[in-house]
């Protein structure tokens, strides 16, 4: 009998002591499996450097990084033809799609356009060309301005012409207005497009025309 209070006594005490809360915490799968668990994002801005970083990016034949430095390199010389394909499509969608994620690693940015002679292509595919390159410099656009040291654009191209240098103005519409822009004419050496100079009156023209004389 005496034995049998005792368990009922040892029982009760048991029951009146405050539960440990932060033992039970500690030992619930639960609760260990939320404390333990770290998102994806955290996992990266956690642990991965910059380089390991940029080496998990998608690639894209146009875009090269090295460090904070994003070239892109737009090559409008291949045939007339490859504009009407599948694969052209690939590239310009990839292209669009692929750049706003490196440009959240970059600082400094190196555009170069590189042509073939104008008497080549037709109007329709240079204007075709200047979409591409007004796309691209749309995403540019939105790149925060206090994080940009330095945006370059190379215009190359056997003979410069009008037709083809139009391209370049959606790059007046840049937040950033430290951009600067050579135009490279055959082997001849790069000249810096001037700010009143011939060609930057042109453009600069173009562009105000295009946002309706804004």
């Amino acid at each position: 009998m005496s034995s049998s209070k005792f368990d009922m006594i040892a029982k009760d005490d048991e029951s009146s002591e405050p539960a440990d809360t932060a033992s039970l915490a500690t030992s619930s799968p639960k609760c260990t499996a939320a404390t333990l668990s770290v998102s994806p994002e955290v996992q990266k801005s956690t642990y991965q450097t910059p380089d390991e970083r940029l080496a998990a990016m998608p690639s894209h034949p146009a875009l090269s990084a090295t460090g904070t430095t994003l070239s892109t390199t737009l090559d409008f010389t291949p045939p007339s033809s490859y504009y009407l394909s599948p694969a052209f499509a690939d590239w310009r969608t990839s292209l669009l799609t692929t750049l706003p994620q490196y440009l959240t690693l970059s600082s400094k940015l190196h555009i170069t356009l590189i042509y073939p002679s104008y008497r080549t292509q037709s109007l329709s595919l240079k204007l075709t060309q200047r979409e591409v390159v007004k796309s691209a410099v749309g995403i540019i656009r939105q790149w925060p301005v206090k994080g940009i040291k330095g945006i370059e654009v190379v215009f190359m191209s056997p003979v410069t012409d009008w037709s083809q240098v139009q391209a370049l103005v959606p790059f007046y519409g840049l937040k950033f207005r430290g951009w600067v822009c050579r135009i490279r004419e055959g082997e001849k050496a790069a000249r810096r497009l001037v700010s009143g100079g011939e060609w930057d009156t042109k453009l600069r023209g173009q562009y105000r025309k295009e946002m309706g004389g804004s």
